[in-house]
Protein backbone atom coordinates (compact mmCIF):
# COMPACT_ATOMS: atom_id res chain seq x y z
CA UNK A 1 0.00 0.00 0.00
CA UNK A 2 1.22 3.48 -0.87
CA UNK A 3 1.92 5.99 1.84
CA UNK A 4 -0.93 8.41 2.63
CA UNK A 5 -0.04 11.95 1.59
CA UNK A 6 -2.32 14.79 2.59
CA UNK A 7 -2.99 17.64 0.17
CA UNK A 8 -2.02 15.51 -2.83
CA UNK A 9 -4.04 13.18 -5.04
CA UNK A 10 -7.44 12.13 -3.64
CA UNK A 11 -7.00 9.31 -1.14
CA UNK A 12 -8.32 7.88 2.11
CA UNK A 13 -6.83 6.27 5.21
CA UNK A 14 -8.74 4.26 7.84
CA UNK A 15 -7.54 3.71 11.39
CA UNK A 16 -10.15 1.64 13.16
CA UNK A 17 -13.38 3.60 12.69
CA UNK A 18 -11.49 6.87 12.06
CA UNK A 19 -11.24 7.97 8.44
CA UNK A 20 -8.91 10.59 7.01
CA UNK A 21 -9.63 11.75 3.45
CA UNK A 22 -7.56 14.19 1.48
CA UNK A 23 -7.27 15.74 -1.95
CA UNK A 24 -5.34 18.71 -3.30
CA UNK A 25 -7.43 21.29 -1.42
CA UNK A 26 -8.65 19.84 1.85
CA UNK A 27 -8.35 17.23 4.56
CA UNK A 28 -11.36 15.67 6.29
CA UNK A 29 -11.16 13.66 9.51
CA UNK A 30 -14.22 11.88 10.85
CA UNK A 31 -15.22 8.84 12.84
CA UNK A 32 -13.94 7.38 16.06
CA UNK A 33 -10.63 5.91 17.16
CA UNK A 34 -10.58 3.86 20.36
CA UNK A 35 -7.18 3.17 21.85
CA UNK A 36 -6.43 0.61 24.54
CA UNK A 37 -3.21 -0.26 26.34
CA UNK A 38 -1.84 -2.64 23.72
CA UNK A 39 0.60 -2.69 20.80
CA UNK A 40 -1.97 -2.44 17.97
CA UNK A 41 -3.37 0.75 19.58
CA UNK A 42 0.12 2.17 19.86
CA UNK A 43 0.75 1.37 16.19
CA UNK A 44 -2.51 3.14 15.17
CA UNK A 45 -1.63 6.15 17.31
CA UNK A 46 1.87 6.33 15.79
CA UNK A 47 0.34 6.18 12.30
CA UNK A 48 -2.16 8.92 13.19
CA UNK A 49 0.60 11.18 14.55
CA UNK A 50 2.75 10.60 11.45
CA UNK A 51 -0.20 11.31 9.15
CA UNK A 52 -1.15 14.53 10.96
CA UNK A 53 2.47 15.68 11.01
CA UNK A 54 2.71 15.11 7.26
CA UNK A 55 -0.62 16.89 6.78
CA UNK A 56 0.69 19.92 8.65
CA UNK A 57 3.76 20.00 6.44
CA UNK A 58 1.59 19.72 3.31
CA UNK A 59 -0.68 22.51 4.55
CA UNK A 60 2.29 24.78 5.24
CA UNK A 61 3.65 24.12 1.73
CA UNK A 62 0.26 24.87 0.19
CA UNK A 63 -0.03 28.09 2.17
CA UNK A 64 3.50 29.15 1.21
CA UNK A 65 2.77 28.59 -2.47
CA UNK A 66 -0.29 30.86 -2.31
CA UNK A 67 -3.02 28.31 -1.74
CA UNK A 68 -6.66 29.30 -1.26
CA UNK A 69 -6.65 32.11 1.27
CA UNK A 70 -10.41 32.25 1.85
CA UNK A 71 -11.22 28.58 2.41
CA UNK A 72 -9.90 28.46 5.94
CA UNK A 73 -12.49 30.70 7.50
CA UNK A 74 -14.47 29.27 10.38
CA UNK A 75 -18.16 28.74 9.75
CA UNK A 76 -20.64 31.10 11.38
CA UNK A 77 -22.58 30.20 14.53
CA UNK A 78 -25.21 27.49 14.27
CA UNK A 79 -28.84 28.56 14.62
CA UNK A 80 -30.59 27.90 17.90
CA UNK A 81 -33.36 25.29 17.77
CA UNK A 82 -35.79 24.17 20.47
CA UNK A 83 -34.82 21.04 22.36
CA UNK A 84 -37.15 18.24 21.15
CA UNK A 85 -36.57 16.30 24.37
CA UNK A 86 -37.48 19.08 26.80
Amino acid sequence: MDRFTAFATPQSLSLGDLTIESDEDQLAIYGRLTLTADQPSRDRLDQLIATLTQAREGLEKAMASGGDQGGGQAPGPLPSVPNPFA
